[in-house]
């Protein structure tokens, strides 16, 4: 079992260690150590990174077998070590995981948000909360957890046994530990947790939202944390500037009403497309009416078209419209596309078949029923002289 010394103290940058195991893992070596300072990617944490006796560690995470430490280069077992952490890394997962505690604890109790998941991620991490907020509700949470950093409350790391944790109101999870480590911000959160943390909430410095966005039904807040919510300051005023200058205006407050005139010819110019879509469907579906063979019952269309990216719709208005069965094939740069479709109902042809027949010879993404079917391969002259021959069988 390998002590984590990090678990009592975040702020050890260096410790000497035995490797105690060292086994190959495909390209790499699975480092076992008696202690260690790395942090196991887990909780939504990523892994440190450092070195082992000047070997860089790729990955660190648990396994079944022990707290892995994954290098591209072997250590000999049984040998002292020297680990050594890189420090602005740690700091920098220290402020991120912390201040993510701060945002979700003032989520929930001032806000009435809880967390239904959070992940600390190169760049920029995220919560997502059971509940979407408002604007004012979300600069309002913001500057809330702002100031809690600021008033640099004290952070507690301590353990206890399933008994000594009953009454801390911990969630039933936490109970499948035998020793519960929580970290606790005082007269805020209290909070099971594995990860890195800071002494106070004023080492976090700075909050600042970045983002948000809604994924399966839950709200996705993205925010930094520290170094990085100070460095989001240069670029966020590096894309104002650019912003500004591409609307040729000169302050901030002119940026939207340029951005409300953009979006309405965006509106008309996206209104104005579907119409010639519209009319160049029309166009297109009265062709390949005329290309029709009569065959009593329906019509048989058959054409081969090349860079028709909308044929697909006049197919469909067709064979809906229309008594008929249409076999199309369209090139289109380097790919090549057989589409098949007949009026529902019509039980004349089997387009499916025909395009499995094809398929076994020219693999690609596709397939259909009796009344539908497509395809689309790599173009080759090969192709579409196959394709071209079995549509021709079905007149």
């Amino acid at each position: 079992m390998t002590e984590k010394l990090y678990d009592r103290d975040a702020y050890l940058r260096e410790c000497d260690a035995v490797v105690t195991k060292c086994e190959k893992d495909g390209e790499n070596y699975k480092i076992y150590l008696d202690k260690t300072i790395f942090f196991a990617r887990g909780g939504g944490q990523l892994a440190d990174m450092g070195t082992i006796d000047g070997v860089e560690i790729i990955d660190v995470y648990e396994d079944k077998t022990g707290h892995v430490h994954l290098a591209n280069a072997p250590i000999d077992e049984g040998k002292t070590v020297k680990c050594q952490l890189d420090w602005d890394f740690r700091f920098d997962q220290m402020q991120q995981h912390m201040g993510q505690h701060i945002f979700s604890a003032v989520a929930e109790t001032e806000f009435n948000a809880k967390t239904v998941a959070a992940r600390i991620e190169h760049g920029t991490s995220h919560v997502e909360l059971d509940r979407k907020l408002t604007n004012e509700e979300m600069f309002a949470l913001n500057k809330r957890v702002n100031e809690v950093i600021a008033e640099n409350r004290p952070i507690f790391i301590n353990f206890y046994t399933k008994d000594e944790a009953q009454g801390l109101g911990l969630p039933a999870k936490a109970f499948t530990h035998e020793i519960i480590r929580v970290v606790t911000i005082e007269n805020l959160d209290v909070n099971p947790c594995g990860g890195t943390h800071p002494h106070t909430t004023g080492e976090v410095e700075k909050c600042v939202i970045t983002g948000t966005k809604d994924v399966r039904g839950v709200w996705r807040i993205y925010y930094k944390f520290g170094n990085r919510a100070k460095e989001n300051r240069f670029e966020v005023f590096e894309h104002l500037l650019a912003v500004q200058d591409f609307f040729g205006v000169q302050d901030k407050t002119e940026v939207m009403p340029e951005l409300t005139k953009l979006k309405e010819k965006y509106d008309k110019a996206f209104v104005d497309l579907q119409h010639l879509k519209a009319e160049l469907c029309e166009a297109d579906c009265k062709n390949l009416l005329a290309m029709g063979e009569d065959k009593g019952d329906h019509k048989l269309i058959i054409a081969h078209l090349e860079e028709k990216n909308l044929i697909k719709a006049a197919i469909d208005k067709a064979v809906l419209e229309n008594q008929c069965a249409v076999m199309v094939t369209n090139k289109s740069g380097e790919t090549l596309n057989l589409i098949m479709a007949m009026t529902k109902g019509m039980k004349n042809y089997n387009m499916g078949a025909v395009v499995r027949e094809f398929m076994a010879s020219f693999p690609g993404k596709g397939g259909g029923g009796p009344a539908v079917a497509q395809c689309t391969v790599p173009y080759s002259d090969e192709a579409l002289a196959l394709a071209k021959e079995l549509i021709e069988k079905q007149r």
